[in-house]
């Protein structure tokens, strides 16, 4: 089962060669919508401009782009899975730095998470990445109420009464990073194919630094 809330972030970003030593003197906001998220960075042009020490102040979608919201909602109504904000291109970076990235803050701005799985997507299904020995799942979507004063997200069973309170721990869904440029469309499809460079981990919350 794979389960998301949207949540705004903020991030200082930097090179290993010029890492910013004083307080960042610069805010660069931006706001996603279903609109302009990217589900392939490698032909994606930048939203934004950011050097190194600036901040970036950004809310970002959840893993279906906000479009399951109620009961009866299905994931036909979804555009893909994991919508990413961006790009966002470093000034000054060069072939061989490495990027730094702090994660500064991080907060759910929904009153509710969403969990689901079907045939072919989820953690108890088959998918192309990994086989199981049963049959295919039908879709199930459960919603996660979301109790902010508590900090706690409720799970309901849909075929009981069993209900849980979870502690919610803010992290990053994916994010990612491309190489400057993308030379060839064969070099595109490959990106594409890998659904570019980056990471899916709870082990990037915030005050989590990442090169």
């Amino acid at each position: 089962m794979n389960a998301y809330t949207p949540i705004p972030l903020l991030l200082i970003l930097s090179t290993a060669i010029a890492l910013a030593q004083a307080a960042p003197s610069n805010v660069v906001k931006y706001h996603a919508t279903i609109k302009n998220v990217k589900y392939v960075y490698a032909s994606a042009e930048p939203v934004a401009r950011l050097k190194s020490g600036d901040i970036l102040d950004t809310n970002t979608l959840d893993c279906f782009g906000n479009a399951i919201k109620k009961p009866g909602d299905t994931l036909s109504m979804t555009k893909g899975d994991n919508p990413l904000t961006g790009p966002f291109y470093i000034e000054g970076a060069e072939p061989g730095d490495t990027l730094a990235v702090k994660i500064l803050d991080l907060e759910v701005d929904g009153d509710q998470g969403v969990g689901a799985f079907a045939p072919g997507f989820g953690a108890l299904n088959e998918t192309n990445y990994t086989p199981m020995l049963h049959p295919p799942l039908p879709e199930k979507i459960w919603f996660y109420p979301i109790d902010h004063a508590a900090n706690t997200a409720t799970f309901q069973a849909l075929d009981s009464k069993f209900s849980v309170k979870i502690p919610l721990h803010p992290f990053f869904g994916c994010i990612a990073w491309i190489i400057h440029e993308v030379s060839s469309q064969k070099r595109k499809d490959a990106l594409k194919g890998m659904m570019n460079t980056g990471f899916l981990h709870p082990a990037f919350p915030f005050g989590a630094s990442i090169a």
